[in-house]
């Protein structure tokens, strides 16, 4: 093979690998900007989970005193 067939394999095999890592760079970021979105609404989830968790419990306190001070009261259902 001539010395200017080999240069010209040389350059387009680095081109080739230029042009691959432009695309897994591309590729990884889309990748880590999709598992970031991912777990930001998977925390939001959670904390809006626990939010309702902490409304739930706050009412069924407040459902059991209200039955205590019937109770305490006397009254019969």
């Amino acid at each position: 093979m001539s010395a200017y067939l080999l240069l010209n394999i040389a350059v387009v095999g680095i081109l080739v690998a230029a042009a691959l890592l432009v695309v897994g760079t591309i590729l990884l970021g889309r990748i880590v900007t999709l598992v970031y979105r991912a777990n930001r609404r998977l925390v939001l989830a959670e904390k809006r989970n626990d939010a309702a968790n902490v409304a739930y419990w706050d009412s069924l306190h407040t459902y059991w005193a209200a039955l205590d001070a019937v109770r305490k009261a006397g009254v019969r259902s």
